[in-house]
């Protein structure tokens, strides 16, 4: 199976790090990006690219939890499948390959225990599974995201139905007014850290889920607000001039942040994953085990020769009985 890069599957999860990755904070990430992601959350903009950004990143929310689910089971795999130099001259015509194939993976089969066991033509590589992520690019997926702009809508919305309320509460002297404060103040804390690049990526979970948690509820009642107050002209022109200051604080303020944040980081590279792989006969052990369990009839012509070639590696390998004393040469 043909996964998602490593990299790209991080990036739609937000995640940076993952060697020591859990199947419950799988989950988390998995329900975190579908919330962030939703295209109905920018819907209302208007905005075609942004809408098509998030309903891109939406879709492919599914191929990056597969592509991590393999890693953490073991099963994605990386190395090239084979490592040396074919020629023309040993690749023998396919329809032969063919009708030898079933042959020649009974008598691999047989083998597969005493290579392993003794290490026949046995190479150890490092290969990557991930290159990693620049943080520089990430904060470019930030700014086009519409990250802080975000916060910022929710902050507005927030200030415009419940800020109202605090303000009563406060001017009639109730009790609940301190407290209505405090919210606000947390409110505005949470909205103001995801003003900062990069912040979903590199604050702890717990806050990160509050944040995120912080900016739905605004921008759903944003576009609530919107939707609802569509019929009046006066609304209609206060939420077009929201929109114009809002697109004037991302060009005049956090572009400049964001590029100051870029400055900062460099050419830094997160995410990045190495593996160990085991090679025989110049080829992979995930491979050359997933062509011996697969019908011949159903592998490909570049499998086949692929297949051809394993075999000629391997099939002079001394045969080891259950007595680990006994070799046989076939």
């Amino acid at each position: 199976m043909t996964y998602l890069p490593l990299n790209r599957a991080m990036e739609i999860l937000e995640l940076t790090d993952i060697e020591g990755l859990t199947s419950p904070e799988l989950d988390s990430a998995i329900r975190q990006a579908k919330k962030k992601w939703h295209p109905d959350k920018v819907a209302p903009t208007g905005d075609t690219k942004i809408i098509q950004s998030y309903t891109a990143n939406f879709q492919l929310i599914e191929p990056a939890s597969q592509a991590l689910r393999a890693f953490l089971e073991g099963k994605y795999h990386s190395g090239d499948r084979i490592t040396h130099e074919q020629t023309t001259a040993q690749r023998e015509p396919f329809e032969v390959i063919r009708e030898n194939a079933a042959e020649m993976q009974q008598k691999l089969k047989g083998l597969w225990m005493s290579v392993r066991r003794q290490k026949y033509k046995y190479t150890e590589e490092e290969v990557l599974l991930s290159e990693g992520i620049k943080l520089r690019e990430l904060i470019d997926h930030d700014y086009r995201d519409n990250v802080a702009i975000n916060a910022l809508y929710s902050f507005q919305a927030f200030n415009s139905t419940f800020g109202i309320v605090i303000i009563l509460l406060n001017i009639l002297g109730s009790s609940l007014g301190f407290w209505g404060i405090l919210i606000w103040e947390l409110y505005a804390l949470f909205c103001l850290l995801a003003f900062l690049p990069l912040s979903r990526f590199w604050l702890p979970t717990f806050l990160k889920k509050i944040m995120l948690g912080v900016i739905d509820f605004g921008i759903t009642t944003y576009n609530g607000m919107r939707s609802g107050c569509a019929w009046s002209m006066w609304f209609t022109i206060s939420f077009f001039i929201v929109d114009f200051l809002n697109k004037a604080i991302k060009y005049l303020v956090i572009f400049p942040l964001y590029e100051i944040g870029k400055l900062i980081v460099g050419d830094k590279i997160v995410g990045v994953v190495k593996d160990k792989v085991d090679y025989y006969g110049g080829s992979p052990d995930w491979y050359i085990e997933e062509l011996l369990a697969k019908n011949p009839k159903e592998m490909t012509e570049e499998e086949l020769y692929n297949f051809s070639d394993i075999y000629t590696q391997l099939a002079d390998a001394p045969l080891i009985s259950d007595n680990p004393s006994s070799i046989e040469h076939p």
